[in-house]
């Protein structure tokens, strides 16, 4: 500006200088960063991929044992079901010949 509007000092120019030396620094600064920025992205994302194929697997995993899991609860409740119904089946009989003692030794006393 000083060029334009008058005469620049030494000084002036070394100051500019300095200025635009400060400038490329962070300049570079800025690039190095980005690209660090840039790796950590990449980086990050084949992360994602890796866990995102993990959580898959896992689902598939879970899936295939909670499946597992209902068909053993299933097997237990229609053994759970068969001894209630047998049981009760005793206990009709049980009833039954004991109805039946009750009645011939009725028999018998007369």
């Amino acid at each position: 500006m000083k060029t334009s509007f008058g005469a620049a000092t030494v000084s002036d120019i070394n100051l500019l200088r300095d200025v635009i030396n400060y400038l490329q620094l962070k300049c570079l600064d800025i690039s190095h960063s980005l690209s660090s920025q840039l790796t950590y992205v990449k980086d990050l994302s084949a992360i994602i991929n890796i866990n995102s194929e993990a959580i898959t697997n896992l689902s598939g995993v879970i899936k295939v044992n909670v499946v597992q899991i209902h068909e053993e609860f299933q097997q237990v409740t229609r053994g759970t079901l068969w001894l209630n119904i047998t049981r009760h089946q005793q206990n009709t009989l049980y009833s039954t010949i004991m109805q039946m003692e009750i009645t011939l030794a009725q028999m018998t006393q007369r």
